[in-house]
């Protein structure tokens, strides 16, 4: 008894890890190899494609995986050039705030010099 027990529970588990369903008013498909499904509007998918509800994708309807993907890669290849950029930025603003406190510096000095010698031109007339 325990033995048909197990067999059921095993086969009804396979059944049911293979079944879908589908919302009311539309049909299920299985595709073979090459087979396409197209909608009224032509667009077509195929067996390797992954959809996705209507509208979840705006009004395209739906996205093939393999363009999600390329896009997924080129999002985050941007994200990273978009890091490098703010990091070298960030450099480059050190930098000029380097660069202005040594100018600040210097013209201090050079203004200090100029004072100093208008101070001795006017002592040795």
């Amino acid at each position: 008894m325990i033995f048909y027990l197990g067999l059921f529970i095993s086969f009804h588990a396979a059944a049911y890890g293979e079944s879908f369903s589908c919302s009311f008013g539309s049909t299920g498909a299985c595709l073979s190899y090459g087979d396409k499904v197209c909608s009224s509007f032509g667009k077509c998918v195929d067996r390797n494609d992954v959809c996705f509800d209507e509208y979840t994708c705006g009004f395209g309807g739906f996205v093939c995986k393999s363009d999600y993907d390329s896009l997924s890669l080129r999002f985050d290849t941007l994200v990273m050039e978009y890091d490098s950029l703010v990091m070298d930025y960030n450099l480059l603003l050190k930098k000029q705030n380097l660069l202005i406190n040594n100018y600040s510096e210097l013209l201090e000095k050079y203004n200090s010099l100029v004072d100093e010698y208008n101070e001795l031109l006017i002592r040795n007339k």
